[in-house]
């Protein structure tokens, strides 16, 4: 048996080296909104992102944070250097320019990126 598929079944996580963690996608919300990380707008945008879910923390406190993937926000202070912004997903889900926005945004970032 291998010993390997053996601990994923059993759900056990395996040691990694601090050097090789990823470093966490972090992405800013309001305060007192639950982000559901399995919306279809939140799992599009991290795969265009080549984001892996398991490497995304939440938070509404962005004050502590260095660096943060994602903000969507609706009051963007204080002002975070960010991969992308957007408006809120209850937003984003209503009005299809924010979504135009949002889009654009990733697609800036991968132009700036080439």
């Amino acid at each position: 048996m291998d010993k390997q598929a053996y601990l994923d079944a059993m759900g056990i996580s395996r040691w990694v080296r601090q050097e090789m963690q990823l470093n966490p996608c972090v992405i800013l919300h309001d305060q007192g909104v639950q982000l559901n990380l399995e919306h279809p707008i939140v799992t599009s945008v991290l795969a265009l992102l080549e984001v892996d879910v398991k490497q995304v923390v939440t938070s509404n406190n962005g004050a502590k944070l260095s660096q943060v993937c994602w903000d969507m926000r609706s009051v963007k202070r204080p002002q975070i250097d960010t991969l992308i912004s957007s408006a809120p997903i209850a937003v984003l889900e209503q009005q299809s320019s924010a979504k135009q926005a949002l889009w654009q945004s990733i697609c800036q970032r991968e132009i700036s990126d080439a």
